[in-house]
């Protein structure tokens, strides 16, 4: 039986995973779960192992994510995902694509990223992180609506209620975008039923 990675990124959005994990999960599915290698290698990548990854990387310096991810998911999949998180370095703020003061980066890895950090902001009890996290959201998605529609997704399926989540489903709202107001609106009348 191998894990899905869909049904497994709807969890780890709602338990809030670190973004970097979210987004290389999502933009390379097939590095969720590997079988045991027959060398009796102690690190391979599972869920487990990249939840194990997601609760460590903040308690680290970024120079230790490379060790920290060989020996928590094995040597492939963390050299590709320490080569993911470095590029990911590289994505422009938040705060400067809600202004507008940036552009999109044309790098898919890059917009995973970006779209992973716009949900990590929905925990916080500031609305101003939520009004963030939608601006950029909605400038993302002039460059990528499949990551604009996961993320608004992936935040419908949290369960907790807080002062950002509910700014950031208010300007979505209000922004003119029909296809994620239409998201917004089926996750509740899923959620609903």
């Amino acid at each position: 039986l191998e894990p899905s990675a869909e049904a497994w990124l709807a969890w780890a959005a709602r338990s809030d995973l670190h973004p970097l994990v979210l987004a290389f999960v999502r933009a390379r599915p097939d590095r969720l779960f590997e079988t045991p290698p027959s060398d009796a290698t102690p690190a391979y990548p599972t869920p487990r192992a990249w939840h194990m990854l997601s609760d460590a990387l903040g308690s680290v310096s970024e120079e230790l994510w490379p060790a920290l991810a060989a020996g928590s998911v094995g040597d492939r999949a963390g050299a590709e995902f320490s080569s993911f998180a470095k590029r990911a370095l590289l994505a422009p703020k938040l705060e400067d694509l809600a202004a507008g003061t940036a552009r999109v980066p044309d790098d898919p890895d890059l917009v995973y990223f970006l779209g992973a950090s716009c949900l990590g902001r929905l925990g916080s009890t500031r609305e101003s992180d939520g009004l963030v996290a939608a601006k950029a959201l909605s400038a993302l998605g002039q460059t990528s609506m499949e990551v604009a529609v996961w993320t608004v997704d992936a935040a419908l399926r949290r369960s907790e209620t807080t002062p950002a989540k509910e700014a950031f489903e208010e300007h979505l709202r209000s922004s003119g975008s029909q296809v994620l107001v239409d998201v917004l609106r089926l996750g509740r009348f899923a959620r609903e039923a």
